[in-house]
Order: C-alpha cells, then sequence, then structure tokens
C-alpha cells in the first residue's frame, strides 16, 4: 500500500501507537493478575503447611518428653532402666521402641543391661532385648555417638530394621552422669506411618502434593511414595537451605518434575525437619490461562528449533496442540507434546490441523484464540481450509 497524504499516514501512526498501548496495557494487567493469583495462593499454602507443621510438632513433642524424662531417670536411676523402659513404651502407643544405652563398664566384656531395648512389634506385642546382639558394638555406632552430644536431644536419621517393614526415626538425649558429664543415651523410636497418613489426611488442592524432608534433605514422607527416602533435588534443596520460600523449580534446572512447579515450605519447630507442598505452575495460573491466554497449534520442520519457539509463546499461551506437517520431515508429535509440558504447558497430539482445533473448541463460554505456527507449509493449510490463499 502506498501512502498518498499526511491524513493517511497520520491515521496509520494512531492506529499502531493505539495498538502499542493496548499490548502494553494488557501485558501490565496479565503481569499483575499473574503476580495477585500467586500471591493468593502462596498464602493458601503456607496455611496449609503451618497447620501441619504444628500437628507434626505436637506428635513429636510428647516422643522428646518421654526420652527426657527418661534420660532425667536413669541419670540415678541405671539398674532399674530395663523396668522404666518397659513402662514408659506401655504407655506410649505412639512409640515403637525405646531403650537405653551406657558406656560400658567394660568394653571388653558388655552385658545386657548395659543397653536394654524396650520393643513393640507391628501385633502390639512388647518384648524386652540388648543393643549388645547388634552387629556392630552399640558404643561405637554412629546413633550412641552423635546422642552423647545430644544434651537437650536430637533426631537421628531415618532406618528399618528386618522385624519391621516400616520405616523408623530415632529420637536420643544423653543421660547424665554423676561424676561424669554423659554416661549414655536414650532413644525412643516411632514409626514414620503416622506422619504418611498425616501427609494424606491434609485438606490440601487436589493438584498439589506434600512431602516432608529431613536435615540431610531426604524424604521422610512424600505423598509420591516412590519418593521417599530418596533425595530431594538440587534446587529444591538450596531453596531449603537458603529459606526461599515459595520457589519456582522447573526440569531445566534439575528439579525432579515434569513441569514448572511452585514449591511452598515451612520449617518443623523442634526438628530440621522441612514440610512443604508442590503445585503446576499450569494448575496455580489455571484461571488466568483461561481467562487471557491463547491455544497454540504447532506444527514443525524438524531441523527447526522446537525449545525456542515455545519458550517464545509460552507465557501467553495455555495449551499446545502438536500435529505434523503432512509430506515433511517433522518433530514427533509425542516430543513437542514433552517439550511443551517442560515449559507449563497443557498438551495434546492431533492427526491433523482440523483435529487439533476440534480439540481446542470448548462446549460452553467463547470461542478460544487460537494461534498457529511453526512451519509454513501449516500456515498454507490452515489459509486453504479457510478459503484465504494469497494471490
Amino acid at each position: 500500500m502506498v501512502l498518498r497524504s499526511v491524513a493517511s499516514r497520520l491515521a496509520l501512526g494512531v492506529l499502531a501507537g493505539s495498538a502499542i498501548v493496548l499490548i502494553v496495557t494488557g501485558g501490565l494487567m496479565l503481569s499483575h493478575t499473574r503476580e495477585q493469583m500467586l500471591e493468593q495462593t502462596r498464602h493458601e499454602a503456607a496455611a496449609i503447611a503451618a497447620s501441619a507443621s504444628a500437628r507434626i510438632q505436637g506428635r513429636i513433642d510428647g516422643v522428646a518428653r518421654v526420652a527426657r524424662v527418661l534420660a532425667g531417670q536413669l541419670g540415678t536411676r541405671r539398674e532399674q532402666a530395663a523396668t522404666l523402659l518397659r513402662d514408659a513404651l506401655a504407655v506410649n502407643p505412639e512409640i515403637v521402641a525405646i531403650g537405653s544405652a551406657f558406656i560400658p563398664r567394660d568394653t571388653g566384656a558388655p552385658k545386657d543391661d548395659d543397653a536394654p531395648v524396650a520393643r513393640r512389634s507391628p501385633g502390639g506385642r512388647i518384648a524386652m532385648e540388648s543393643h549388645r546382639a547388634d552387629p556392630e558394638p552399640y558404643w561405637t555406632a554412629p546413633w550412641f555417638v552423635r546422642g552423647l552430644n545430644c544434651d537437650t536431644g536430637c533426631w537421628q536419621p531415618p532406618f528399618r530394621t528386618a522385624t519391621r517393614p516400616d520405616t523408623q526415626v530415632g529420637y536420643t538425649i544423653a543421660i547424665p552422669g554423676r561424676s561424669v558429664p554423659v554416661q549414655g543415651v536414650v532413644e525412643a523410636t516411632i514409626s514414620l506411618e503416622w506422619l504418611q497418613a498425616l501427609l494424606g489426611s491434609l485438606d490440601k488442592p487436589a493438584h498439589a502434593s506434600a512431602f516432608v524432608l529431613d536435615s540431610d534433605g531426604e524424604f521422610l514422607a512424600h505423598d509420591w511414595l516412590s519418593y521417599v527416602g530418596t533425595r530431594g533435588s538440587r534446587p529444591l534443596l538450596s531453596a531449603v537451605a537458603q529459606g526461599r520460600t515459595p520457589v519456582r523449580i522447573t526440569p531445566q534446572e534439575g528439579g525432579r518434575v515434569s513441569e514448572p512447579v511452585w514449591v511452598y515450605f515451612v520449617p518443623i519447630r523442634g526438628t530440621r525437619w522441612t514440610i512443604g507442598l508442590t503445585m503446576p505452575e499450569r494448575e496455580v495460573l489455571a484461571d488466568l490461562r483461561r481467562t487471557y491466554l491463547v491455544d497454540l497449534v504447532l506444527g514443525m520442520l524438524e531441523n527447526k528449533d522446537a525449545d525456542a519457539m515455545i519458550a517464545r509463546f509460552a507465557s501467553i499461551a495455555r495449551s499446545l496442540a502438536a500435529v505434523p506437517v503432512p509430506g515433511h520431515p517433522h518433530h514427533p508429535l509425542a516430543d513437542l507434546a514433552r517439550r511443551a509440558r517442560a515449559a507449563g504447558l497443557a498438551s495434546s497430539e492431533a492427526t491433523d490441523l482440523p483435529a487439533a482445533l476440534a480439540g481446542i473448541r470448548p462446549e460452553t463460554g467463547p470461542p478460544p484464540v487460537v494461534l498457529i505456527l511453526g512451519s509454513l507449509y501449516l500456515a498454507g493449510t490452515a489459509l486453504a481450509a479457510n478459503d484465504e490463499l494469497p494471490d
């Protein structure tokens, strides 16, 4: 088009300026709404995590209290250890074992009563055992050495035994001595099944998953059971160490996730544990995407950079439908869909352009805004179907 007058030039300038203003204003509104939704989710997640933390703290405070009382008693009543341990276990059903381990008077000839343990079987029966039967000398075991230095009590790493199928964790505290600062330790052990059950009982969004991390970065409990006993990802542990909450984690950063997620967490007082919630970003921003964002249909030749294309449009899109480019070597549909999910988009695969558009069309509400992109061959197919081929 050739501009023949100042008026037409001015009109075009005004139109372009208005478009720029609309784009900038829309972008600012989108950004502001997004931040509001993230802040609202942060408050909700923090409330859930804080409530769960308080429940966990109440449970473990009870265990620590039992151990502290016993440590005080055994400081002057070593000979009555077996009786005290058995009685304490009988009245504390949430504890699976209570033991005391004293520094042996003679390491060459240790006795059973140097380290008695009252242990509850899965069926509820209480039996007396001794750490003297442990595979290694108990007085050189890591849990015992650490316990001697826990004047105010500390939680040990989780462990399993041959007699129980569940994961357990123990609280140890030093037993004060008469003529020496420390003469042994008390250990109170609980099963982590209750912790797993607590996560399942939380009133959290359907798309959220909860977890508890210990001080070594391992999952004590997780809604995804396969994660229990494994180590958290590098970006998650880094955020916990620095107290950065919430934190956005993506697969590209090394997160153990298939799409971008937001993680919210709080420390559990009285322990070095952390409870957190993970929420997929696509769910957190679902209402925003439904209101403001477009749907993408993407078909790309195999020699083109799919990640760069998806990244360019991910911030304005809510979904991506992968389609083939007929007659030309193109990216596999499953590959495009996987890359879209990694960018935080809902994704699907369609056999052709009409099928992709049919899958996007909502049953109710206004028609969606669809952006067809990728290959010029795909654009030609769309124009031909709409009888809009250029002359």
